[in-house]
């Protein structure tokens, strides 16, 4: 069995579905939720409704409230809106992992994400 970790960063629709896809197909995934978010992740899990089906899924992720440095995923996956990847970007240059996907929708262009990343890469030239 592959033991890649994966860390979504971010637990509202979109970033829930992707954690209880990637956990429903056997990968060690863990969500990271904030506030009162993080509590019903703890205490009830990802809850899934397909409106179409007509069905309702629970999904027991693991969901943490911090990323610290020292705790290396394989792959972080960044499903946040534009103003919240930016703000993340300060913790997510002072965490070791080395790959950061960003899903975000952003028409406004890769220009903040260019200049903080700048950061990382020098970190990952050191």
């Amino acid at each position: 069995m592959d033991n890649t970790r994966i860390l979504v960063i971010g637990a509202g629709v979109n970033g829930s579905i992707c954690a209880a896809g990637l956990l429903k197909a056997g990968i060690d995934v863990t969500l990271l939720a904030r506030g009162s978010r993080l509590d019903f992740i703890r205490e009830r899990g990802v809850v899934i409704e397909d409106p179409f089906k007509g069905t309702r899924t629970v999904a027991r992720v693991p969901a943490i409230g911090e990323l610290r440095a020292d705790d290396i995923y394989d792959y972080v996956l960044v499903v946040t809106r534009k103003n919240q990847a930016i703000d993340l970007l300060p913790i997510l240059a002072k965490n070791e992992s080395l790959s950061v996907v960003f899903m975000v929708n952003n028409p406004s262009g890769p220009d903040a994400y260019v200049m903080a990343l700048g950061i990382v890469a020098r970190r990952l030239t050191r």
